[in-house]
């Protein structure tokens, strides 16, 4: 369970999110980082010009709901960009390559 904090605009309870910037551990040696989701790590995680973007889009959306899709779309956008190859993995799932089956996780027989 993720920590639960405050948010700073009303008070409403939010959770904290992170997620990780390299691909989750398949052999020994491999570790992850997570990309905490604030100004600071976001900033850092993102180029120069995608940075120069979610700065305008920090300053024009106001406190609450806005504010937050902004922080979670951009977020998401530096995760993507923190794993190399990322053109070449939209492009073949686009074209429907190397797609991996995920498990359903609402059966019956799922423990």
């Amino acid at each position: 369970m993720k920590p639960e904090t405050m948010s700073r605009d009303i008070g409403n309870p939010t959770l904290e999110t992170h997620a990780m910037t390299s691909p989750a551990p398949s052999g020994k040696g491999r570790s992850t980082r997570p990309l905490p989701r604030t100004i600071a790590a976001i900033s850092a995680a993102l180029g120069e010009e995608k940075r120069q973007a979610f700065h305008t889009a920090l300053w024009h959306a106001p406190l609450g709901p806005e504010l937050d899709d902004v922080m979670n779309v951009w977020w998401m956008e530096a995760m993507f960009d923190a794993v190399p190859g990322r053109e070449h993995r939209l492009t073949r799932t686009v074209a429907g390559r190397d797609l991996v089956r995920l498990p359903d996780l609402c059966a019956d027989d799922h423990r």
